[in-house]
């Protein structure tokens, strides 16, 4: 109640007892009460009005705001997600990428190491004649015995010397074995095997050539083969004699599979 009112009142209790005074007082109580209830209602719809908003508010909080974080959460999630595969997927592929050039590398360096494959080797029981026909020292021990069991004459001593190598590796060949004839009957009676076809030729085989025209089964010559002077190709052969004379050492240069210079080819050999 303002200043104005309270002047009023007080000259309203001057005329306490006047008809109009009285008529005054009750008027401006129930405007006053009036005003009040106004006021009160005011106050109470402001209160409400925030109170609605601040709901409002709130709801809209928790409604549309977690939705729209949600929304932005799954998004995210999905971005993420999606980033997250596509992240797998590449480290996958760089996984697998790595996995199979380790392998490759791997592989590489395996097959780098590892030792080539080879052909059977070229080896059979006859390659210890091989071996100990290498020397120099154990041609010419065998070639000066030869010699010795040929009355010291080195004239046509092929057989006796390859008789003599074969003792000297443990083969019981007898030492009245002087001709080609005797050494071939000895190899064909003592589990040795045959052949004619020269691919099959091994170091340390034993071959033939063709019979002497004036003596019948009697081969021409005889020696060691050692191996081919070019893989592949049958013409011409490292061998083992004691044709020193026409070739300078007892380890020398061949054409076996055809007749050069009056040199006969080879007939047969003998392999173990």
């Amino acid at each position: 109640m303002d200043k104005n009112k309270f002047s009023k009142l007080d000259k309203a209790k001057d005329v306490r007892n006047d008809e109009e005074a009285q008529k005054y007082i009750k008027e401006m109580r129930k405007m006053d009460q009036i005003n009040e209830k106004k006021g009160n209602k005011a106050l109470l719809v402001s209160l409400v009005s925030v109170l609605v908003f601040a709901v409002g508010i709130g709801i809209y909080v928790y409604t549309e705001s977690p939705n729209e974080a949600s929304a932005d959460k799954g998004t995210a999630t999905v971005i993420d997600k999606s980033s997250g595969d596509k992240k797998d997927e590449s480290t996958a592929k760089k996984d697998n990428s790595s996995e199979e050039q380790k392998e490759n590398t791997e592989e590489k360096v395996e097959k780098e190491n590892s030792t080539p494959e080879k052909p059977q080797d070229n080896k059979n029981e006859l390659y210890k004649l091989y071996e100990y026909a290498e020397s120099e020292e154990n041609r010419q021990a065998s070639l000066d015995k030869a010699i010795e069991l040929n009355q010291g004459s080195s004239a046509g001593v092929s057989a006796i010397m390859i008789s003599q190598i074969l003792r000297n590796n443990g083969y019981s060949v007898p030492e009245d074995t002087y001709s080609t004839k005797d050494l071939r009957d000895y190899l064909r009676n003592n589990g040795f095997t045959e052949e004619s076809d020269l691919s099959k030729l091994k170091p340390g085989d034993i071959c033939f050539t063709k019979d002497m025209d004036q003596i019948d089964d009697t081969p021409s010559h005889v020696y060691i083969f050692m191996g081919w002077k070019e893989e592949g190709k049958t013409a011409y052969a490292q061998v083992v004699d004691s044709h020193v004379a026409d070739y300078g050492a007892t380890l020398h240069e061949r054409n076996i599979d055809e007749t050069v210079d009056g040199k006969d080819k080879i007939h047969y050999f003998f392999t173990k």
